[in-house]
């Protein structure tokens, strides 16, 4: 339950709108230094208590080598998927995230990161992954990584992911969109409309903070001046 907290993300066919956590109490942060647990039993550090994404290596299209986390998703508004390059045909993916991507426009690496992570990273090389993203003419801001499998599965599985069948046309993978300078995250299904998915990503950007003092919530004191409304009860006639 404290990791549905920190990160929220719909399991597959079912979160169909965005899902933003609660704001973490002390209660509820973890030990620090926390690490993951693999199937194989390799440990992966966590990457902070607020968000609790794998910290894990990764090579980006370009040959650039990074950490997940605090190269690319550490105060950032992100868009992540998962993907890969032979099945693109049978589930196109990454089609998807580029219309998304396309209607973003020059958001993509100045408000938003976009990132694609190969679950074939034994066959997706870095100079596999860079023709592939030529294919989509990736701005940059989009990158494609690849990270060892296990860590990979690690994460897809912390992210609430469920592993498809290719052989079952029905089943919905999951794009994953949040701020997580925030802590703010959610999900919606591929198959989604791209300016249905550009509205989401837009509701955690946020907005900044307009000069001036505060104004004060809630409703009017009752000696300031404004309109005067009148309640009647209404009887039958």
């Amino acid at each position: 339950m404290n990791d549905r907290r920190k990160f929220i993300a719909g399991l597959s066919g079912a979160a169909l709108t965005p899902l933003l956590v609660e704001p973490a109490t002390s209660a509820s942060l973890p030990i620090a230094g926390e690490q993951i647990c693999t199937d194989r039993g390799t440990l992966l550090p966590v990457s902070d208590d607020q968000n609790q994404f794998p910290e894990m290596p990764v090579v980006t299209q370009s040959g650039e080598a990074l950490k997940l986390y605090s190269g690319l998703v550490n105060n950032r508004v992100v868009v992540m998927n998962f993907m890969s390059i032979a099945n693109e045909a049978a589930y196109p993916i990454t089609t998807r995230v580029a219309a998304i991507v396309q209607r973003l426009g020059d958001r993509v690496g100045r408000d938003v990161t976009v990132i694609s992570i190969t679950a074939d990273p034994a066959n997706d090389t870095p100079e596999r992954l860079a023709a592939f993203a030529k294919r989509f003419n990736a701005p940059a801001g989009w990158y494609f990584v690849r990270a060892d499998i296990e860590a990979a599965t690690t994460l897809s599985r912390r992210l609430y992911r469920m592993e498809r069948d290719l052989s079952q046309p029905f089943t919905v993978d999951l794009i994953h969109y949040g701020n997580a300078k925030v802590g703010a995250w959610g999900s919606f299904p591929a198959t989604i409309q791209s300016e249905d998915a550009v509205e989401r990503i837009a509701s955690v950007i946020g907005k900044p903070v307009p000069p001036g003092p505060f104004r004060k919530a809630g409703p009017r004191p009752l000696d300031a001046a404004g309109p005067t409304w009148h309640h009647r009860i209404v009887t039958a006639l």
